[in-house]
């Protein structure tokens, strides 16, 4: 990571490092720590929260890592099911999404909220058309408006 970083850091470049689910980096502690032995100022956390949901809470990351997440992706996380096919369109699922805008805005927070749109996990539908992707994505991008309208944002 350190070789990377450091070529980065030559351009301008910062490497965000997202939280994904392959098991490495499961605690806000844990990912704090990465990021400080790298040592260089441009790798810092691509939080997802929705990633978050079956293992954490978003909200601890927010404040661990605060200062040093330079991205967030936004979507939607049903804890009821808990798994892979639990991603959901924003405010179709579980995320406290105006707590957390805010505690990212309290954190210091003023980078991109990249809308993330997951895929539709129904059996009955085989493939989406591109209308029914473009609605969705619609819809996704004025619930986030909404809530970034609660903010001033």
């Amino acid at each position: 990571m350190t070789e990377i970083a450091k070529f980065a850091q030559q351009y301008h470049v910062t490497v965000a490092v997202e939280n994904v689910w392959n098991r490495f980096l499961y605690s806000p502690q844990e990912f704090s720590k990465f990021l400080s032995d790298t040592n260089l100022p441009n790798v810092k956390a691509y939080l997802d929260p929705a990633n978050l949901m079956a293992i954490s809470y978003p909200e601890n990351w927010i404040d661990v890592l605060k200062g040093r997440i330079s991205n967030v992706h936004v979507k939607d996380f049903d804890t009821r099911i808990g798994n892979i096919t639990a991603f959901r369109h924003m405010l179709k699922g579980s995320i406290d999404w105006n707590r957390l805008t805010k505690l990212l805005k309290d954190s210091g927070y003023d980078g991109y909220l990249m809308l993330e749109c997951p895929p539709e996990f129904d059996p009955s539908i085989v493939k989406p058309s591109l209308t029914d992707a473009l609605t969705k994505a619609e819809e996704n991008s004025k619930a986030l408006d909404s809530i970034l309208a609660s903010f001033g944002s």
